[in-house]
């Protein structure tokens, strides 16, 4: 009886563990692979210098911004949305490797996951 007690115990617990482990990435925007970001150039620096990367002139002071990178051949980002027929549409690799890490890492409330 206690040995079965004991083994249903370790079985929920590492039923649990493996659940707050997947929530936990699907939570953490720094796992994100496609995520949209309402952006404002006052929020972080990365935000002005994805502009210069992409060689847009004016600078906007705020923009959406889509990036996807669930397809390792074809990894890109959307100024303007996805859903925007407006919109560009820029290689991953256009954008200069800070800039790429800050998106990548950025965790603030204006990022969404899509």
């Amino acid at each position: 009886m206690h040995k079965t007690i004991f083994i249903s115990i370790i079985f929920i617990s590492l039923f649990a563990l493996s659940c707050a482990s997947h929530n936990t990435k699907y939570d953490n925007p720094a796992t994100w692979n496609h995520f949209n970001i309402y952006a404002h150039t006052e929020d972080a620096p990365i935000f002005k210098q994805l502009q210069i990367d992409l060689g847009i002139s004016p600078l906007m002071e705020s923009y959406l911004l889509t990036v996807d990178l669930r397809n390792l051949q074809n990894e890109f980002v959307i100024l303007g949305g996805e859903n925007n027929s407006g919109s560009k549409t820029f290689s991953w690799s256009t954008l200069s490797k800070n800039v790429q890490d800050g998106l990548l890492k950025y965790t603030g409330s204006n990022k969404e996951k899509l």
